[in-house]
């Protein structure tokens, strides 16, 4: 059964962000990841959830994002 992981960001250092993205991109795929979302426009229905960067990857199975963020 696929898993998802969706993470709200906010980046502070543009540089850095750089960086970071190349890493975790290969950490996603090394995992069989794919991203669905990946920045844009985001439009909050309902509530008051202020998204500053939106990503959301596809896993092939339930475990991959305790794996990914190191806590199997």
């Amino acid at each position: 059964m696929p898993a998802y992981l969706i993470v709200d960001l906010e980046i502070t250092d543009p540089a850095a962000w750089a960086s970071y993205r190349s890493a975790v991109t290969a950490v996603v795929q090394n995992h069989g990841g794919e991203y669905v979302v990946r920045g844009g426009a985001t439009i909050v229905l309902e509530g008051d959830w202020e998204t500053q960067r939106l990503v959301v990857d596809s896993l092939p199975q339930s475990g991959c994002p305790k794996r990914i963020l190191g806590r199997s």
